[in-house]
């Protein structure tokens, strides 16, 4: 049977969530660091040993992080926040049970126009301000069903080589040749918001082989009030007021002058 590559994928939204598991033959390593690929070997030709990961250590506890890549977390009401979400990491963790939780400290969100996209732009989910979780991770099952995770193994898949020789699968990685993240969360704010700082909670759950691990990320959110909405018409306004007030001031010189000639005259009119 040689080698297998397993996807396991599950998805909720609040208290409904789904879960399935698809087996296919071992084409394409998706990559929750950056990116999916195609590698140019035949696994079913390759010792075991050469495809597990290789790294130092590599078959120790893992850890692993969360990084948020956001177009803009200063918004206005009706303002789409979209963030590239990745995780990168190394060492042994439980696909079975791995998990990314993402929670709004308000309901600041059109949860009907707001999208999670996850395997790598390929699907597309709800989002939930009451909570949103979903898990992509990605392993290899050997002869004896065993699974081992290939996270972060690029340089290690080719251990003869310096760079492993790798070919982009357009379909699965790329939109207009801008390769996708595992997860793009595409969040619309609502037209109607209070004024103030919220956040966007991102908690990684997993089990290291030996811990239950938590990586947490929190990404600030700033709505506008009004006047910072508006603060380049306000600031426009303001320099056609000033430019108005020294014009009048400029135009009522000649007046000013000619008043205190006129006081001078009725001054040494007096005199005389």
């Amino acid at each position: 049977m040689g080698l297998q590559w397993t996807k396991v994928f599950r998805f909720s939204t609040g208290f409904n969530s789904f879960q399935h598991k698809i087996l296919f033959l071992p084409i394409i390593c998706f990559s929750l660091n950056t990116y999916s690929q195609t590698l140019d070997k035949d696994y079913s030709k390759i010792p075991y040993p050469e495809i597990i990961q290789n790294g130092k250590n590599s078959n120790k506890p893992g850890i692993y992080s969360q990084i948020l890549n956001a177009n803009n977390t200063t918004i206005s009401p009706g303002d789409v926040i979209i963030i590239n979400h990745y995780i990168t990491g190394y060492g042994r963790i439980d696909p079975e049970t791995s998990k990314v939780l993402a929670i709004a400290s308000a309901s600041i969100f059109d949860e009907d126009s707001s999208e999670v996209k996850s395997t790598f732009g390929n699907n597309s989910n709800p989002f939930s301000n009451n909570g949103t979780t979903g898990v992509l991770i990605s392993t290899l099952v050997d002869e004896q069903d065993n699974e081992h995770t290939l996270f972060n193994d690029a340089e290690f898949l080719n251990p003869e080589k310096k760079a492993p020789s790798i070919v982009f699968e357009q379909n699965s990685i790329s939109n207009n040749k801008e390769i996708q993240p595992p997860y793009k969360w595409i969040l619309k704010a609502k037209n109607e918001l209070t004024p103030g700082d919220y956040y966007l909670t991102f908690i990684l759950t997993y089990f290291n082989g030996e811990n239950w691990k938590n990586d947490k990320v929190e990404l600030p959110i700033k709505v506008m009030t009004w006047y910072e909405r508006k603060e380049s018409i306000v600031q426009v306004f303001a320099w056609v007021i000033v430019v108005i007030t020294i014009i009048s001031f400029l135009f009522s010189i000649p007046d000013f002058i000619s008043n205190i000639k006129k006081l001078n005259r009725d001054k040494q009119n007096q005199v005389n």
